[in-house]
Parts: structure tokens; sequence; C-alpha cells
């Protein structure tokens, strides 16, 4: 599958607000390369966005607005580069925008408003040999989670940028006594 244009839509999933369970339903769930996901309002999915091929390559996500979902707002994982979101809103998801994991990207994140979830997950998954996100790219976005504003645990991580963002988290919280708390190893 090459080069869809998936835009100006109005998608609504099974889940009501708030949402109590997982459904396994997804809302624009892209196999395949070249596609554009842009201008379409969302809510009510588990993931709203994501990419499902392992090695996608140049996706955009321009544009959309996720009103609510249970899990992420888009789900960059097991992409491999050139994957966008682009001036995306996020509102009301566990996570907003997921790299678990990217291979080599670039996988970029740039002017995305957050509100009310946890803002990334850049995160690795067991195995042998163990799956690193590597080439996230998260430039000029505004995080306002309502928690910790930036949560990075003990994960791996290799080649990222994080770069002019806004985190703006609450303290105290249920996760951390921080604003903001990054502390994956450097290998």
């Amino acid at each position: 599958q090459t080069d869809f244009y998936i835009c100006d839509n109005v998608l609504v999933g099974p889940h009501s607000w708030p949402i109590q369970h997982w459904e396994e339903a997804q809302g624009i769930d892209m196999s395949g390369e070249g596609h554009v996901v842009c201008n379409n309002q969302i809510s009510g999915f588990d993931d709203a966005l994501r990419t499902s091929q392992k090695g996608a390559r140049a996706n955009d996500f321009i544009g959309n607005d996720v009103l609510f979902g249970w899990d992420n707002g888009i789900e960059f994982d097991y992409s491999a580069g050139n994957t966008r979101a682009l001036r995306n809103r996020f509102c009301n998801t566990l996570e907003a925008i997921s790299f678990q994991p990217v291979y080599g990207g670039p996988a970029y994140a740039v002017r995305n408003v957050v509100l009310n979830g946890t803002a990334l997950k850049i995160n690795y998954l067991g195995g042998t040999p163990p799956q690193l996100p590597s080439g996230v790219i998260v430039l000029h976005n505004t995080f306002l989670p309502g928690g910790v504003g930036l949560y990075g645990g003990n994960n791996r991580a290799y080649n990222y940028q994080l770069s002019n963002n806004l985190f703006y988290g609450t303290v105290p919280n249920p996760i951390s006594e921080y604003v903001a708390f990054w502390n994956p190893s450097i290998t």
C-alpha cells in the first residue's frame, strides 16, 4: 500500500468519555508507505492514529485533532524513517506520541499540542537483540499533561533530540515529584 490520502474526516469509535476499558479499536491504522493523514477529527478509539507495519517509511500525520482515546494519540511503533507528526492536537490520551521503538528514524514530532496525557513514550522493548528506539526528533511541541510533563524512566534510546519544547506538568502527581523526569541510560 502506498500514497494514500486520508483527510477531512470525522471518526467516532466505540468508546465514550471517560473510557473504562480496552476494545482493540483502532482509528486510522496505516500499513505501507507514503501516506498523508490530515485534518481528521478522531475520538473514542484505543489508538487514534498509528503505523502498523514494521519498517514503514514516509508517512505524514498533519493537523489531526484527537479528542480522546484509551491508549496512544499517535503510535509510530516499529516505523523506520521519515514518519512525521506535525501540528496535531492530542487531548485525553494515555500517551500522546509513542515511539516504541523506532528503527533508525528519523521519526519527527513537530509543533504538536498535548493536553491531559503523558507527553511522549520513547521506549525500548525487550528481546534478543533488544528493540531500541533510535532517531527520534521532538521539536517545538507544547505538552500540558495534567501530571508529569516529561517522563523517561530508565529506558534506553539512541540518537534522539528533544529541543525547544514546553513541558508543563503539575506537582505532586502520581508518577513522581518532578515536573520533568528524564533518566534513560546513555550507552
